[in-house]
């Protein structure tokens, strides 16, 4: 298979001319990539990895305009960390690591013109923003794995961050701060995480505290006695907007049922269950 033209064409400064190279089936370090009869050697960035099909072997007569052309064509993600600009967003991240072995945990808040600052910090600290390759090594060389969560609302005066961490060394600076959730129930953004059987296995969820939901039980009597309907439905409504987790459904169900009782014959707001939503948008570090 051999080429017989020579095509050119211009890429931002540099001019590229094809060159009449025979290729041949040489071992390649990113041969994996590509199906066998594609397997040529070539330099990377002659490679079309989009199509994965094998191209022309190509001479750069201004590399300058290259900076990186002895590197791979494969682009580096940047690191960064989500930011959540709901509660329902970030109380669903921490539903999804604290599964995942996550146990360990300590918050605070910041100003929002240190947040990045913060952020930067953290995983020069902790590596927040590791790849799973890296979180891998890390495990395995008996470091904890650490995540950011940022509560980043429009507007906020304040942003509420949490660090959830796995098992491991590189958290003593912060042994005073650190709590299990299996031993210290996790309060944050006014929701407890608890624990809950289903389908004989242990899930979590977030629920409303108890003394939150005590006084909403008192409101809702005490506008159901005094026959006060329309704030009786309000309080209901307000209830029934809060994040659709499995424990604040349940006791949003649990208001219902009381409203009932007590005599009340509106309409019942209804009950949505929680999807699954984005983290949120990427915070560069």
């Amino acid at each position: 298979m051999t080429s017989s033209y020579e095509p050119e064409s211009i890429i931002g400064q540099a001019t590229v001319r094809a060159a009449p190279t025979r290729l041949s089936p040489v071992a390649c370090p990113h041969e994996s990539r590509f199906p066998t009869r594609y397997r040529y050697f070539m330099p990377c960035c002659a490679r079309n990895i989009t199509t994965c099909q094998p191209i022309q072997p190509i001479h750069i007569e201004n590399v300058s305009a290259f900076p990186n052309h002895d590197q791979c064509s494969i682009p580096i993600m940047n690191r960064s960390t989500p930011i959540s600009r709901s509660k329902s967003a970030a109380l669903a991240r921490v539903l999804d690591l604290v599964p995942r072995g996550y146990l360990r945990y300590f918050s605070g808040i910041v100003a929002p013109t240190k947040a990045a600052a913060l952020a930067r910090k953290f995983d020069k600290l902790y590596a927040i923003a590791a790849t799973p390759a890296q979180r891998l090594t890390r495990k395995h060389k008996g470091f904890a794995n650490c995540r950011l969560i940022l509560y980043w609302p429009d507007g906020a005066q304040q942003i509420e961050w949490m660090i959830v961490a796995t098992d491991g060394d590189g958290l003593e600076s912060e042994a005073r701060n650190l709590h299990y959730v299996t031993h210290t129930r996790m309060s944050w953004l006014h929701y407890e995480l608890v624990r809950r059987p289903t389908s004989g296995i242990t899930a979590w969820t977030w629920r409303r505290p108890r003394e939150v939901m005590r006084e909403l039980v008192l409101l809702l009597s005490s506008q159901t006695k005094r026959r006060d309907w329309n704030s009786a439905q309000e309080t209901l409504l307000r209830a029934a907007r809060q994040p659709g987790f499995h424990g604040v459904r349940e006791q949003s169900r649990t208001l219902c049922q009381i409203a009932r009782k007590s005599g009340y014959k509106g309409e019942l707001p209804a009950l949505y269950f929680m999807r699954k939503i984005a983290h949120g948008e990427p915070l560069a570090l």
